[in-house]
């Protein structure tokens, strides 16, 4: 059966590039999203869980799982990264300063691989901000140059989030 859809990023607009699939019990079908955020695929009769991946130049989108639909016949499933807003600045501890140029990674509790990962690279600023996935359980990290990692850090998303993050010079020579 066809079935299509639009991918759209945490704003609501297309999100061309996206990665999709659908994996049954027995099958698995999958395809990339045009630069209008349209895709198709074919799969047979069976129920499906969609899954997403954004495209290489949005990482900062927490890739997911989406609820199970039945494929009986030609069908539509419009998948939105939609949910909550982690943001904030990576700072020096001690001074306060922004750190530009770190990491900060999210991972999602029962996601393997590369399904249910976001990273964001803080900007001249020392900011950052990840789009995740409804409320759940993820493990936070933030790494620079010549600074000690800090984390993974174990904390619930229920609601959009601003946050310092807080480095420390490394000890390590």
């Amino acid at each position: 059966h066809l079935v299509t859809g639009t991918v759209t990023g945490p704003d609501g607009s297309p999100l061309p590039n996206a990665t999709v699939y659908v994996s049954g019990s027995n099958v698995s079908s999958g395809t990339n999203a045009d630069a209008s955020g349209q895709y198709s695929l074919y799969a047979p009769t069976a129920t499906y869980v969609p899954y997403a991946y954004p495209p290489m130049t949005r990482l900062d989108i927490f890739s997911r799982t989406f609820g199970a639909v039945a494929v009986l016949g030609p069908t539509t499933i419009d998948l939105a990264f939609t949910g909550i807003t982690w943001s904030g600045v990576v700072r020096e501890a001690g001074t306060g300063t922004p750190i530009p140029g770190a990491t900060v990674r999210v991972v999602g509790d029962g996601y393997y691989g590369y399904l249910g990962k976001a990273k964001s690279t803080t900007d001249g600023t020392g900011a950052f901000k990840l789009y995740l996935a409804s409320p759940q359980g993820y493990r936070l990290s933030a790494a620079a140059p010549g600074f000690a990692p800090l984390g993974p850090i174990e904390a619930s998303a229920g609601s959009d989030s601003t946050f310092d993050l807080i480095l420390n010079f490394s000890s390590a020579p």
